[in-house]
């Protein structure tokens, strides 16, 4: 009898760490494609900002001709078809303009006015700007910065504004900002098929709610997001 329920016993533990490693690598393959899914998004952002930044239409605006250029290309259709909530022009003196698209996130950006939203970019994304601007050699990509701002998270794409050819000189930077919210999350479960939330962080790197128990459990095994 000692012999089988110690068998019993062995059994049952086997099982128990082969269901935890199913569910362990259940949690990461589930992350690993949200994780896909927001950086597919990303990507999209920053290939829209590059096309924009590199376009001889915002090169001219920037240097304060093309007076039509936020009317025509930069109008809450053009936004909402390219999934952004702002599109901000940072010239070097001739320009300084945001364009606000119809969404709930871009007017809580805005609180009520461009001139606020502008106040907000230029806030949080100051440093990356300056930085660009002062880059020897600054890239004809975007890249993707994410800000944490008084009406949530926006995903912030910044790329120098040159000519159509790549051509210099540079003359400001453009920015497409999204707001990572309802519509992103919604996007991510659609392209994922698995259920998605933001949980945001503290300066030290801690949830600042509770994690769902299988992906705590996949933290805490030493995985990394």
């Amino acid at each position: 009898a000692l012999v089988s329920l110690g068998v019993l016993h062995a059994a049952r533990s086997a099982l128990d760490r082969s269901f935890a490693g199913i569910e362990h690598e259940t949690a990461r393959q589930s992350i690993e494609r949200v994780r896909g899914a927001l950086e597919a998004d990303f990507r999209q952002l920053a290939l829209a900002t590059t096309d924009y930044g590199n376009w001889d239409d915002t090169w001219l605006y920037a240097t304060g001709e093309n007076q039509s250029y936020v009317e025509s290309e930069l109008n809450e259709d053009v936004l909402s078809g390219l999934h952004v909530d702002l599109a901000w022009v940072d010239g070097t003196g001739a320009r300084d303009t945001v364009s606000l698209g119809a969404t709930e996130a871009a007017r809580r950006v805005a609180h009520g006015s461009a001139s606020d939203a502008l106040a907000e970019l230029r806030h949080h994304a100051a440093p990356l700007v300056k930085s660009l601007a002062s880059a020897p050699n600054a890239p004809d990509t975007a890249s993707v910065k994410v800000i944490r701002t008084a009406a949530g998270i926006l995903a912030v794409g910044l790329v120098p504004i040159r000519h159509t050819d790549r051509s210099g000189p540079v003359v400001g930077t453009f920015s497409f900002a999204r707001h990572v919210g309802p519509e992103v999350i919604e996007r991510l479960e659609q392209t994922s098929q698995q259920p998605a939330s933001i949980i945001p962080l503290e300066e030290r790197g801690r949830a600042t709610r509770a994690l769902p128990p299988e992906v705590a459990r996949w933290l805490a095994a030493g995985a990394t997001a």
